[in-house]
């Protein structure tokens, strides 16, 4: 074995070394802080999973706040619809109208439930595409959490495009419907954000924050792009120096 490889060799086991003893006491943060050195003391490949993972759970948010706001929007329908004559007068033309609203959002949201299926499920098939090492093993603890989400990063991004974490309502702590239990920070199709802005937000306004380009390596990655990869997959807040990294908790 070559002399020049030993030093990195000796670091990585010891890495290991202290993933496994913080692991056996419970402590999340310092076996998280050894995952992420290992990682990305290596060659810090997987670039691409990671952004595929973390782009298909915004996706996923968006399509289960679309599908929350949606189903609300049937209940007001519908309520419309049964509404007797003596509180609301009989108008064909507004009848007819509330008919056609009516399919036209349940045909959305059978699109909706298959666009969902899929993408849980693809959730999966990306943390397949993952080989075994540090990233895996911190992405797993990570999630073992239902509030992996609420990273610091996470919540700071939240707040800073006017989402729920801003306003302090709770959105973003629980499932947004009875029928999904997923949680997740807003994208453009929630409700409570519309509601109070007053106004839409159209997705292609690169609102959620992974419209962006994720570059082929760390050297061409942002900062920030880099501490959205900590958030998400260590749980972790840090900078491109990844031997400084804080925890979530």
């Amino acid at each position: 074995m070559p002399w020049r490889i030993l030093p990195k060799s000796l670091t990585a086991w010891l890495t290991l070394k202290d993933e496994e003893f913080h692991e056996h006491v419970g402590d999340f943060e310092g076996a998280q802080k050894a995952r992420a050195r290992l990682h990305f003391q290596g060659e810090a490949k997987q670039l691409g999973h990671m952004e595929a993972l973390i782009r298909n759970d915004i996706d996923l948010n968006f399509a289960i706040q679309r599908e929350a706001a949606l189903q609300t929007e049937l209940e007001t329908l519908s309520a419309k619809k049964k509404l007797p004559a003596i509180f609301e007068p009989a108008d064909a033309t507004t009848s007819e109208k509330i008919r056609s609203r009516i399919q036209t959002t349940e045909a959305e949201l059978r699109t909706l439930n298959e666009t969902i299926w899929r993408l849980t499920r693809r959730t999966h098939a990306v943390l397949r595409q993952f080989p075994e090492g540090p990233l895996l093993r911190a992405l797993k603890a990570n999630r073992a959490s239902t509030r992996w989400h609420m990273a610091p990063l996470l919540k700071e991004d939240c707040v800073g495009r006017d989402g729920c974490c801003a306003r302090m309502c709770g959105c973003c702590t629980k499932p947004r419907s009875a029928a999904r239990l997923k949680k997740g920070h807003c994208t453009s199709a929630c409700a409570c954000c519309e509601r109070a802005r007053g106004f839409a937000v159209e997705r292609e306004e690169s609102w959620e924050p992974t419209r962006i380009a994720f570059a082929d390596g760390l050297d061409g990655c942002t900062d920030y792009m880099q501490r959205l990869m900590l958030a998400y997959c260590f749980g972790l807040r840090g900078t491109r120096r990844y031997n400084i990294v804080e925890c979530k908790h």
